[in-house]
């Protein structure tokens, strides 16, 4: 739908709308910043290989991935959330 179109439903039925599309992406956002935050070790060590060369294949990607779980090492509570989005909140 454009912005500014005619709706055929009530101002009622627009807010219901919004709230659930409201919802819809504070929970999509948290379970980004879930799952950014349990694969953080894994992206870093990506992007520093990225940084070092234009691509990488499906070969260094599965060996990266391999060492980090066969060494897992918890983020401390310091660096956990720094670089992250802090809120999910959008004005839709």
């Amino acid at each position: 739908m454009l912005f500014g179109a005619h709706c055929n439903f009530s101002e009622t039925t627009a807010e219901r709308i919004d709230d659930e599309v409201s919802r819809l992406m504070e929970r999509t956002c948290r379970r980004v910043k879930e799952i950014v935050l349990k694969r953080r070790r894994a992206l870093e060590r990506i992007t520093a290989e990225l940084q070092n060369r234009e691509t990488i294949g499906r070969e260094d990607l599965e060996r990266i991935l391999l060492e980090i779980e066969a060494n897992p090492q918890p983020l401390s509570p310091r660096i956990q959330g720094r670089g992250v989005i802090d809120g999910c909140h959008s004005s839709l």
